[in-house]
């Protein structure tokens, strides 16, 4: 059963990890990016706002007046109490040149007033991904030293439990903040290669704590997946100015650094753990 286990999450991750970088590039907002969508101005009535969703991906106008709010361009209409959500393409930013700054307005009629959301699309450059990556090779070191002092799976064990906990945390914070896409159960799919390395990670965890040597190799699977996963999909996070997540900035790379560095220790010290700790090659005592 553990082998069959093992060999869906390979095959899942095997092809989820190529589609995710596909993705990256072809499909849907990003989750980093050099460029902040913004309102700078506004003259809205009392009890009606516009909001700029996944960074300019859509925008929502909200109605609590009691007016019907006309959009002008693309002709909606909001009833009191209603709101409305669509695509504005000079809200968000395209690839290829592009200017340092890119304005965007959104004109509505309310009891035969015209009104105006002046916005705009700023490109900022992102810090250094260095220090982020020199983190994740530090903590990766530390894991390695653990596992060669210590000489016990359940080294391995914890920072996979780390590393998971880290990871799931992060990619919660990326599906809250989608606002601009729809139901979340409808986004719960472009998580499987993530899904995947967490199953697998419990797996591993579990064979680990009982000294059990399958659980090294499903170990290093894991390890494997949430390193490749995380950087083809996230990467781009540790370099980028703007984050779409609902975690702050700062704290969101640092969950992509330690989840990264943890299991590329572990990893690392599968070889050192596996030629001097004790493990076992028999299954597992059914009980009588």
């Amino acid at each position: 059963m553990t082998r069959l286990l093992a060999l869906v999450v390979f095959f899942l991750l095997a092809t989820a990890v190529p589609a995710a970088a596909h993705d990256t590039e072809d499909a849907g907002p990003p989750i980093a990016s050099d460029a902040r969508s913004a309102v700078v101005a506004e003259d809205l009535p009392p009890g009606v706002t516009l909001d700029v969703l996944q960074n300019g991906w859509a925008l929502r106008l909200r109605n609590e007046s009691p007016s019907v709010v006309t959009v002008r361009d693309p002709a909606l209409r909001v009833p009191p109490g209603g709101s409305v959500q669509w695509h504005l393409d000079a809200a968000h930013a395209d690839e290829g040149p592009h200017p340092a700054v890119q304005p965007w307005r959104v004109a509505v009629d309310v009891g035969g007033a015209t009104h105006q959301v002046l916005g705009e699309v700023r490109w900022t450059a992102g810090p250094s991904p260095v220090p982020w990556l020199v983190g994740a090779g530090i903590l990766a070191v530390g894991v390695v030293l653990a596992g060669w002092v210590l000489r016990r799976p359940g080294v391995l064990a914890a920072a996979l439990v780390a590393a998971v906990v880290v990871s799931i945390a992060h990619n919660a914070a990326a599906l809250a903040d989608r606002t601009a896409e729809g139901s979340r159960w409808a986004l719960l799919g472009d998580y499987l290669p993530q899904a995947g390395c967490w199953l697998l990670g419990a797996l591993a965890v579990a064979l680990l704590v009982r000294g059990r040597a399958d659980g090294l190799g499903l170990g290093a699977l894991t390890a494997v997946g949430l390193v490749l996963v995380t950087l083809v999909r996230d990467g781009s996070v540790l370099d980028s100015s703007t984050v779409v997540v609902a975690l702050p900035a700062v704290v969101d790379r640092l969950a992509i650094t330690v989840s990264v560095g943890l299991a590329a220790g572990v990893l690392a010290a599968l070889p050192l753990v596996a030629a001097n700790s004790r493990v076992t090659t028999e299954p597992a005592r059914q009980p009588s």
